[in-house]
């Protein structure tokens, strides 16, 4: 989580950016209370990943409806990347690795016991529709940035 605190979105990969560019458009929409798939369909579909938006949707109202605590989402013109965002980056980036143990054990800190399998299955199917699209949310940075 903490190597993407306070970074600039410029230096995530297509992946991160795109689903950074989708935290903080959801949010927005969800805030003018107008329709976030709608809102995000044209920018998933430019990349091939239209069918992600269903379960980016159901996953994004879940964290948010059955948080534990607020997240707190950047504007989406924002140069820098928040705690909460650095934090669902990385739970992405798990869910693309199919680290369950590591999924389950911060949902298990973010949201109520029964909202976690949702989440997780749709964050899986969202990842996995962005996979067959080229996108590996696996690698949120870019590769050479990952190794140590």
């Amino acid at each position: 989580m903490y190597e993407f605190v306070d970074r600039h979105p410029a230096s995530l990969s297509n992946s991160g950016r795109l689903v950074l560019w989708a935290m903080r458009g959801w949010s927005e929409s969800t805030a003018r209370k107008s329709c976030p798939p709608l809102a995000l369909y044209r920018g998933f579909s430019r990349v091939g990943a239209g069918g992600a938006v269903h379960d980016f949707h159901t996953a994004s109202t879940s964290l948010h409806g059955d948080a534990l605590a607020p997240f707190t989402i950047a504007p989406m013109k924002s140069c820098s990347i928040s705690e909460d965002e650095a934090m669902l980056l990385a739970l992405w980036r798990g869910v693309a690795l199919e680290d369950s143990d590591l999924v389950a054990g911060t949902l298990k800190l973010l949201v109520k016991p029964e909202a976690i399998l949702t989440i997780a299955r749709s964050m899986s199917g969202c990842s996995e529709q962005l996979k067959l699209a080229g996108l590996d949310l696996s690698q949120p940075l870019p590769l050479r940035e990952s190794l140590p």
